[in-house]
C-alpha cells in the first residue's frame, strides 16, 4: 500500500519524532511504500529512507539514493519559520510557538505544506494517509486531499495541551476542521482521548476515536548481560566523542557515559526533554536521599532542552550546600527556560520542609550525591537502549500530563524498573506492567505528585536499589517479568497495521477507548478548602490533584485508593486498581502466567512493600492516605467516603481545564 504520513518536524529526539520514524520504518518492513513529510535535513541518513524530496525552485525534485524507493522523505519549503508547541532551539530554523505567530504566518505555513502534499499526491497517488498532531497536520491534509484520499489522525500530547487547550478560540477551529474529515482518530491513552474530547468538543468524535499506543522495537530494546551492556555503553561514548551530535549534545557526554559502570554502580536514568514539565528537578532534589541509602547509585540524565541551564544550576547549588540558592531556582521556575517566573511548588515544599538534623544530613549527602549526577545530552533513539540496559531503574517524574509513556515500556523491555508519576498516559502504561510483578512490588512503580513527591521518589528508588542488591534472584525474576510483558503488549507491527486500518476507516478492527468511572469529591473538608496542597487535600485521580480548581471554583476529578474500576473492553473486562485508570491494550486477555485477579489482590493487599519506612502496609500510592484514614472526613456513600460515582462519559466542565499558556507553571493545571 502507498501511505502518506504527514509529520512536519524532525525525525530525531523524543516523542512524536520517534513515533513517526519508527512507524515509517515498520511500514517499510511490512512491505508498504511510505511518503513521509518532515523537516529533518538529515533524513537520508536513516537506513529505511531511500529518497528525499525537496522544492528548491518551487517545483518538487526527488533525489533517489536506492531503488526501489521504499520510503521517500519530503521537506516542504516552509519559509524558515517552524511553528512548535514548546519553545526550544532548532538549528537552521526560526522556531516559534504557535501562539507567537500571526494568523497570516499560520495560514502561510498551512498553505505551503498543503501545496507540497498536493504535489506528492499527484505524483504517487497514495491510497491512505496519516496526519500527526491535532494542529496543524490534520487541517493540512484536509485542505490538500479534499476528501479524495482517506486519512487518520494521530494525537500527540504537546499540540493538544500546550497549543489548543490554552487558546481553543484561536486553535480549536483548525483542530475541528482537520478532525472533521478523518476516518479515525488515534490516541495512545484514555487520558489523551478524554482531554481531546473535552478540548475540541466535536459531536461524534468519541465514536471515531480508537486506542493505539506506540510500539517498542524489542530487538533493540532488550536486556543484556552486565559486561556486554558496559562494553556497548563504552562504544556509545566513543561514538559520541568521535562524532558529537550536531545539536542538543553535551560537551562531556562521553566522559559521563564512561562514568557509569554497571558492574560497580547501581544506575538510575532519566530519558526525555529537559523542560520544567518533565519534573527532573524533583529527581535531582531526591538524589541526596537516594545516595544516603545507596552510596553506589549513579544518576544519568539523557536529553536536551531549554531548562538544561536551570537543572545544571540546581545540581551546582545542591552540591555546594546552598539551599537558599536552590530555593531561588524553585521560585523562578519557568523563568530559567525562557518563560515568566512561577514557583515550582513541589520542589519548594521539599526544600522548605528540610529542618534540623534532617537538613544537615541532606546537605552532607548532597555534596557527594551531586558528583554522581551526569548529563549526557541528546542520545539518538537507536542508542537509548544502551543506557537503559545498564540502568536498574528509569524515572519519569513528569509534572504535566503525558499522552503516553513509551519510554516506560522501552525501559521495561530492557529489564529496567520504570518509576513514574501516577497520572495521565504514564499511569496507563504502568497499568499494563504492574500485574507482571509480585504483589508487594506493584505499588512501587509510581508516585503521586504533591508536596511529598521528592521524598517518595527517593524512597521508592532507594527501595528498588536495595531490592536489586539484597535479593538478586527476586530482582532478576521481577526484571524478566517486566521485560516479557512489555515486549508482548507493545509491538510495532501491530501499531503499523493499526494505523493502516484507521486510515481506511476499519474501526471495527481497532480498540475502542475503555470507559472509566470518574469520581469527584462530594464535599471538601475545611482543611482541604484552606490548603489544597495539604495531605488531606491530595485525594488523587489520574494524577491530578483533588480539591477545587481554584480558577473556576469547581470540584475536579479525584479517586480513592483501592476503589475498583470496571473497564469494558471488546473481548471481556478487566478490573483495574484505581491508580491504574486503563489498559492500553485492554482487548487482550491476560496471558498465561499473569494473575487475572491482580488488581483485586492489589486493592486488598496489606503486605509491607520493599523497605520503605514512610509507606508501610499497602503503600498508599504516591503518599496518599489509605481510604480508611479518610473515613469521617469527607461525607459520602458507605465504603467510599466522600466520593460519588459519575457517569463514564466525558464531562466537559468537570475536568481541570481553563486557560493555560505554554508557559504556565508545571502545576497550575493541578493545584491552581
Amino acid at each position: 500500500m502507498r501511505v502518506l504520513v504527514f509529520h512536519g518536524y524532525l525525525l530525531r529526539g523524543t516523542g512524536s519524532n520517534i513515533y513517526n520514524t519508527e512507524l515509517a520504518r515498520w511500514l517499510v518492513k511490512l512491505g508498504h511504500e511510505v511518503h513521509l513529510f518532515c523537516q529533518d535535513g538529515h533524513a537520508a541518513e536513516f537506513d529505511f529512507v531511500d529518497a528525499v524530496g525537496r522544492w528548491p525552485h518551487g517545483q518538487l525534485e526527488v533525489e533517489i539514493a536506492r531503488r526501489p524507493a521504499r520510503c521517500t522523505a519530503y521537506l516542504p519549503d516552509i519559509g524558515g519559520i517552524l511553528p512548535v508547541y514548546v519553545a526550544d532551539h532548532y538549528a537552521g530554523f526560526d522556531a516559534r510557538t504557535f501562539p507567537e505567530l500571526s494568523d497570516s504566518e499560520i495560514e502561510r505555513y498551512i498553505a505551503a505544506n498543503a501545496a507540497a502534499v498536493r504535489d506528492v499526491v499527484a505524483a504517487v497517488e497514495p491510497e491512505a494517509a496519516l496526519a500527526n498532531h491535532v494542529v496543524m497536520g490534520p487541517v493540512i491534509l484536509a485542505r490538500a486531499l479534499g476528501g479524495r484520499i482517506p486519512y487518520a489522525v494521530k494525537i500527540h500530547g504537546s499540540a493538544l495541551e500546550y497549543t489548543v487547550r490554552p487558546d481553543t478560540g484561536r486553535f480549536g477551529p483548525y483542530a475541528r476542521e482537520g478532525l472533521a474529515g478523518a476516518a479515525a482518530v488515534l490516541v495512545g491513552s484514555r487520558h489523551t482521548a478524554e482531554s481531546l474530547w473535552e478540548v475540541v468538543g466535536m459531536p461524534g468524535l468519541p465514536a471515531r476515536t480508537r486506542l493505539l499506543p506506540p510500539g517498542v522495537d524489542v530487538r533493540r530494546f532488550r536486556p543484556r548481560p552486565a559486561r556486554e551492556a558496559k562494553d556497548r555503553l563504552r562504544a556509545l561514548a566513543a561514538r559520541l566523542e568521535a562524532d558529537p551530535p550536531a545539536w542538543g549534545g553535551e560537551p562531556d557526554a562521553a566522559q559521563s557515559l564512561r562514568a557509569a559502570d554497571p558492574t560497580k554502580d547501581r544506575i538510575v536514568s532519566f530519558v526525555g526533554k529537559l523542560i520544567v514539565s518533565k519534573g527532573v528537578d524533583l529527581l535531582i532534589a531526591a538524589w541526596p536521599l537516594v545516595i544516603d541509602r545507596a552510596p553506589d547509585a549513579r544518576l544519568m540524565i539523557a536529553g536536551f532542552g531549554a531548562y538544561r541551564p536551570g537543572l545544571l544550576e540546581l545540581v551546582r547549588t545542591l552540591g555546594e550546600g546552598d539551599l537558599a540558592a536552590a530555593r531561588v531556582i524553585a521560585r523562578r521556575g519557568r523563568e530559567l527556560e525562557g518563560g515568566p517566573p512561577g514557583e515550582l511548588h513541589f520542589l519548594a515544599a521539599f526544600l522548605d520542609g528540610l529542618t534540623g538534623i534532617e537538613r544537615e544530613r541532606y546537605l552532607n549527602c548532597a555534596r557527594a550525591a551531586m558528583r554522581r549526577v551526569h548529563f549526557t545530552g541528546r542520545i539518538e533513539h537507536d542508542d537509548v537502549s544502551e543506557l537503559m540496559c545498564v540502568s536498574q531503574a528509569l524515572v519519569i517524574p513528569s509534572t504535566f500530563p503525558e499522552a503516553f509513556g513509551m519510554v516506560l515500556a522501552e525501559a521495561a523491555c530492557c529489564g529496567s524498573v520504570p518509576l513514574s508519576a501516577a497520572h495521565s498516559g504514564l499511569a496507563e502504561v504502568t497499568a499494563v506492567l504492574a500485574p507482571a510483578l509480585r504483589q508487594d512490588l506493584r505499588a512501587q512503580l509510581s508516585f503521586q505528585l504533591g508536596p511529598g513527591a521528592v521524598r517518595e521518589i527517593a524512597g521508592k528508588l532507594a527501595g528498588w536499589l536495595s531490592f536489586t542488591a539484597n535479593t538478586p534472584d527476586a530482582w532478576r525474576q521481577a526484571s524478566a517479568a517486566l521485560t516479557e510483558v512489555a515486549g508482548t503488549e507493545f509491538g510495532w507491527p501491530d501499531v503499523a497495521n493499526g494505523v493502516l486500518a484507521a486510515a481506511q476507516g476499519r474501526l471495527a478492527e481497532l480498540t475502542q477507548v475503555p470507559a472509566g468511572l470518574p469520581l469527584v469529591p462530594a464535599a471538601l473538608t475545611a482543611e482541604q478548602a484552606r490548603n489544597p496542597r495539604s495531605p488531606a487535600g491530595q485525594v488523587r485521580g489520574g494524577g491530578m490533584h483533588g480539591g477545587q480548581d481554584r480558577r473556576h471554583g469547581r470540584p475536579v476529578h479525584a479517586r480513592c485508593p483501592g476503589h475498583r474500576v470496571d473497564i469494558a473492553v471488546k473481548a471481556g473486562a478487566r478490573q483495574l486498581a484505581d491508580d491504574h485508570p486503563a489498559l492500553p491494550r485492554g482487548q487482550r486477555q491476560p496471558r498465561q502466567g499473569r494473575d487475572p485477579d491482580a488488581p483485586r489482590h492489589q486493592a486488598e493487599d496489606g503486605a509491607q512493600s520493599l523497605e520503605l519506612p514512610r509507606h508501610r502496609g499497602r503503600a498508599p500510592d504516591a503518599g496518599q492516605q489509605p481510604v480508611d484514614r479518610l473515613a469521617g472526613r469527607l461525607p459520602g456513600r458507605t465504603g467510599q467516603p466522600g466520593l460519588v460515582p459519575q457517569p463514564a462519559q466525558v464531562n466537559r466542565h468537570g475536568r481541570v481545564s481553563g486557560p493555560m499558556t505554554a508557559w504556565h507553571h508545571e502545576h497550575e493545571r493541578i493545584t491552581k
